[in-house]
C-alpha cells in the first residue's frame, strides 16, 4: 500500500498560489514564495534571530519607482530554480538584517539576478516594506516577505494582495505581531498633533520593530500626556523633563531641516531601544514622549 507523505512545503504552494497568479508569468510559480518562507521563519546567524526584507520583482526599475530604491549592490545571478533562490537568501540575507538594506531578486529571461539595494534611511520616512503596503499598483510585479517576529512572515505583492504565514504552530490570537506593532503604534502617536502625525507613525514603527525584534521580551506602557505616572509604577527612572520626540520632528517641518536635526531623531530611536532592553517597564505618552525606564510595579510587603 502506497502511503501519501504530507508535505507542509506543497501545502504552503497551493496557498499561495492566488499571490502569483495575477503577476509576470515568471513569476506565477508559488514555488519560490515557499522557499523563501520557509527560510525566512527561523532565520538565524550564530544562533541570534535576523529579520531581512526581500523582494521579488520582474524589472529592476520597479524596485526605484515603487521603493525608493536608492543603489543596487549586484551579488550574484542563476538559473530560476529553487537553489538560486536558496543561494541568493543565504548570500544577501545577513547584509539586510537592519531594514536599511533590502534583498532583491529579478527575474528575467528564466534567469534570477540578486544582491542589495539601499532603502530610505530618513526616522521619519515610512519603511521600505511599509510602501509596499501602500501600493496598490494593477500590472507591476513585485512581491515581498518580511518576517515580523517569531515565526510570522507577512507576505505582500504591489497590487495589494497579501498573506500572513505562521510557521510556529502557534494560534493566531495569542501573539500576531503584524497587530502588535499595530496597536502600539497607533496608541503612541494618538494625540499627537495631526500635521507631524503621520512623520511621528513612521518613527515608532521604525523604533516599534527594532523592539519587537530584539532578543528579549520588552514591556512599554504608555500613559495620557500630562498624566502622573502612576504610584505603582514610582520606583524607575524619570526623566525631567520628559524627551520630546514631537518637538524635534516639528523643528524639521518648521523648515530647519539639517543633518542635526535628522540625527537627533535617529539618536532618540537608539535611545528606546536601549531603554526597553532594560529590565522593568518603559514608559512613553500618547504624543510620542519619552517618560521613564526601569519601572518596576511595586509589591505589598
Amino acid at each position: 500500500m502506497n502511503e501519501k507523505m504530507v508535505s507542509f512545503r506543497e501545502f504552503l504552494q497551493q496557498r499561495l498560489i492566488s499571490l502569483t497568479e495575477t503577476l509576470n508569468k515568471e513569476m506565477h510559480s508559488s514555488e519560490f514564495l515557499s522557499e523563501l518562507v520557509l527560510l525566512l521563519a527561523n532565520y538565524q546567524e550564530e544562533g541570534t534571530n535576523l529579520f531581512p526584507v526581500v523582494f521579488i520583482t520582474d524589472n529592476q526599475n520597479n524596485l526605484t519607482k515603487y521603493l525608493s530604491a536608492k543603489e543596487l549592490v549586484s551579488v550574484g545571478s542563476g538559473p530560476n530554480t529553487r537553489d538560486t533562490y536558496t543561494r541568493a537568501f543565504k548570500h544577501c540575507a545577513p547584509l539586510a538584517e537592519d531594514r536599511l538594506w533590502a534583498v532583491y531578486m529579478i527575474i528575467e529571461d528564466g534567469t534570477i539576478r540578486y544582491g542589495i539595494f539601499r532603502s530610505e534611511s530618513s526616522p521619519l520616512a515610512p519603511t521600505v516594506f511599509e510602501r509596499l503596503r501602500l501600493l496598490r499598483e494593477e500590472g507591476s510585479c513585485i512581491v515581498g516577505l518580511t518576517r515580523l517576529g517569531g515565526n510570522f512572515v507577512e507576505i505582500r505583492t504591489s497590487t495589494g494582495l497579501h498573506q500572513y504565514v505562521n510557521v510556529s504552530g502557534s494560534d493566531e490570537d495569542d501573539y500576531h505581531p503584524g497587530r502588535v506593532i499595530r496597536n502600539f503604534v497607533e496608541s503612541v502617536v494618538k494625540e499627537a498633533p495631526e500635521p507631524i502625525k503621520p512623520m511621528l507613525r513612521s518613527f515608532y514603527y521604525r523604533a516599534g520593530m527594532d523592539v519587537m525584534h530584539a532578543s528579549h521580551g520588552s514591556l512599554i506602557g504608555i500613559l495620557k500626556k500630562g498624566a502622573k505616572i502612576p504610584d505603582i509604577l514610582e520606583d524607575g527612572i524619570h526623566l525631567t523633563p520628559s524627551i520630546s520626540v514631537c518637538d524635534a520632528i516639528q523643528s524639521i517641518t518648521d523648515g530647519r531641516e539639517d543633518r542635526d536635526a535628522y540625527m537627533r531623531l535617529v539618536s532618540y530611536s537608539l535611545l528606546i531601544r536601549k531603554l526597553t532592553w532594560m529590565d522593568g517597564i518603559t514608559l512613553l505618552d500618547n504624543q510620542g514622549g519619552i517618560l521613564a525606564y526601569n519601572c518596576f510595579i511595586k509589591t505589598s510587603a
